[in-house]
């Protein structure tokens, strides 16, 4: 229990540990014996002042601990840390804008092979760590850290405002006792410069509430940014014209047109696209040129879209060289075989029983028919599937189509797509709790000022009063009681506000692709003894750990599922963040786990297809154990199931 010397009253006492108990072990009250002296070095490692930047770093307190006072100066020096870091990523911001529009000056450049290679590894490695820098994403953990920064500048002024105000009452009360009817002007104003000095100090510990104020403001025009995905149009909505920069200069940018289409129909026409022109068609012999009996051959398609090809195609050598006595030359982009020349080719695939596929070039387009030369197609005369196959390099490299159409850096901007879906959503719109953070915040500053206000009233007015009064200060012991009671419930109030907000956003912002699914071992003994234990992290999408150092009251959501054995003690780690639970049988087999966090599986994404994430364990009898690693494997097209009946859930 608290243990300061001129607090008696027991319910004061109690409320005081129940804010300590809220508060944590690094918060002390001041003046109170049972917890002097405290660790100042523990102070700086405090969990709620641990806050998380775009791109990992972590910032906390760095207050000398010989200097450190209370929990206030590590607040105070991370406060300090964090300004120059809000501030630097505010000007940031305009600079990957730039970033972005090189990215999709480089999608429209027309150089294939190596540099379609490039761009791939570009979009697949280096640009989601690059997105994840944009406010939809990186403002996830901004706004956790700063409710959290909130939670302890909160949770610090409880833990001063009772023992000091307890305190004003305590020596008011023996300045009433010391001071009799024949006290003089100059003892009473000794007594009013002691207590006026105490409120002075109350200031002075209360004060860290408005140091966060302004980094507040650049926080919140932080989180009501947009942003999007290179080579993708963006939203097309006038208010974001108003809040797309932080960076007020006026441009001439069309607020219709926020980002660059380095793909659309104009550019990348729909005929040319992955799958686009293919089907069922007749094969039959055809007369080309001087080419000898059954060497050409005509595919009668019935395609709509195939006379739209007609003024791509260009395959000059096999259109030619059946007519002359030596082959033709034909510029061929470096890097590529023979076969990439082409424009356009075409796989046949025979619909009888052999089920022979050949793919050629194309060497003419009239109609709805297309003529292939290849004496090899003899055997497929008939019904045939067939499908074009636009040489995508060699169309790159005429100036066809732009680099952003080729087929796998598409497929690359659909993997982003669907990994970053909330990136063109401000955490405003996101997290409609965020929405009035300042305005709730400015709120409490108000408040309390104002009831700091009466405070000072009471003791720079007549608290002295009247001296005949018995006892003397009655009224004003009343009034200073009832405003600790106003200020301990609005504060209180704005803490369970904090906590519910904080609740309703790690609900919404795990990322089911960023989040891992592990377990310890993948051997274990079927004596119901031995344990396998399973390993949650949910993440963010930016790669962030949403549950790591979390207020009390604050928790995740996570559902665990198996085939075989018994899932028993999940739990949370706090200062790692993990969701652990246990996994055993008492028989032999085989455990497949998944995981939910916030109702979505824990998933992979590959060449654009999701899978759910499985971790497996077997159980055997008598096994020699080899050493422990984590393992994790993605299911390969799996269905999330969560209804079956073979499945033991454990919900977290």
């Amino acid at each position: 229990m608290a243990n300061i010397h001129f607090i008696k009253d027991e319910k004061t006492i109690a409320i005081l540990q129940t804010i300590l108990d809220l508060a944590g072990p690094n918060f002390i009250a001041p003046y109170d014996a049972a917890l002097q002296p405290f660790n100042a070095n523990n102070l700086n490692q405090e969990t709620l002042i641990q806050y998380v930047v775009p791109g990992g770093t972590s910032l906390q307190g760095y207050s000398e601990p010989s200097m450190t006072e209370s929990m206030g100066s590590a607040i105070n020096s991370m406060l300090t840390v964090l300004a120059p870091v809000i501030s630097a990523y505010g000007l940031i911001l305009p600079i990957l804008g730039v970033i972005r529009g090189i990215i999709e000056v480089l999608c429209a450049m027309m150089n294939p092979f190596a540099v379609v290679r490039a761009v791939i590894r570009l979009f697949k490695k280096w640009i989601p760590p690059f997105i994840s820098l944009f406010p939809p994403l990186a403002g996830v953990i901004i706004i956790i850290s700063t409710i959290k920064a909130i939670l302890a500048i909160v949770f610090f002024i409880l833990t001063v405002v009772v023992p000091t105000l307890q305190l004003i009452i305590a020596n008011i009360k023996t300045l009433a006792g010391a001071f009799g009817g024949d006290s003089n002007k100059q003892t009473r104003d000794a007594g009013k410069e002691k207590l006026t000095t105490m409120l002075a100090e109350l200031l002075n510990q209360t004060g860290v509430m408005g140091a966060l104020l302004p980094l507040l403001e650049i926080i919140m025009l932080i989180l009501n940014l947009v942003a999007g995905l290179p080579c993708k149009k963006g939203k097309s909505r006038k208010a974001d014209c108003d809040t797309s920069s932080l960076v007020k200069v006026k441009s001439k940018h069309n607020c219709d047109d926020n980002d660059a289409d380095c793909c659309n129909d104009k550019v990348c026409p729909p005929e040319l696209r992955r799958h686009a022109v293919k089907g069922r068609g007749t094969l039959i012999p055809s007369i080309f040129g001087e080419a000898p009996p059954f060497f050409a051959y005509k595919l009668h398609t019935g395609n709509s879209l195939v006379p739209k090809l007609k003024k791509y195609n260009q395959s000059m050598s096999d259109q030619l060289n059946p007519q002359l006595d030596e082959e033709i030359d034909e510029g061929c982009p470096p890097g590529g075989d023979d076969d990439d020349c082409p424009n356009l080719r075409i796989r046949i695939e025979s619909r009888r029983g052999n089920s022979r596929r050949v793919t050629r070039a194309i060497a003419k387009v009239r109609g709805q028919v297309i003529t292939i030369m290849s004496p090899s197609l003899i055997r497929m005369i008939g019904a045939v599937n067939y499908e074009v196959l636009p040489n995508y390099e060699s169309l790159v490299m005429r100036n066809i189509i732009g680099l952003a159409c080729h087929p796998d850096i598409e497929l690359a901007k659909e993997e982003l797509a669907i990994k970053y879906a909330t990136i063109e959503t401000p955490i405003v719109e996101r997290f409609p709790e965020t929405a009035d953070l300042l305005d709730r915040y400015v709120g409490l500053n108000n408040n309390f000022n104002s009831l700091i206000g009466e405070l000072s009233n009471q003791i720079s007015g007549d608290v002295i009063g009247v001296v005949n009064k018995d006892p003397p200060y009655d009224d004003n012991i009343n009034a200073i009681t009832d405003i600790q009671d106003r200020m301990l419930a609005l504060l209180n109030g704005f803490a369970n506000d904090m906590i519910s907000k904080l609740n309703g956003i790690v609900a919404k912002a795990s990322n089911r692709f960023d989040s891992e699914l592990e377990v310890d071992k993948n051997l274990a003994k079927a004596n119901g003894q031995d344990i396998a234990t399973i390993i949650v992290t949910p993440r963010d999408a930016t790669g962030s750990v949403l549950t790591q150092n979390l207020p009390d009251g604050v928790d995740i959501n996570v559902e665990l599922f198996t085939d075989f054995g018994i899932i028993s003690n999940q739990r949370r780690v706090n200062s790692t963040g993990q969701v652990l639970a246990d996994l055993k049988s008492a028989t032999p087999g085989v455990a497949t786990i998944r995981a939910k966090i916030n109702s979505e599986f824990i998933s992979d994404l590959n060449d654009g297809v999701e899978s759910v994430v499985e971790a497996e364990v077997r159980f055997v009898a008598d096994a020699t154990l080899p050493q422990r690693r984590l393992v994790s494997t993605p299911a390969a097209g799996a269905k999330a199931q969560t209804g079956s009946n073979s499945e033991r859930e454990t919900k977290g």
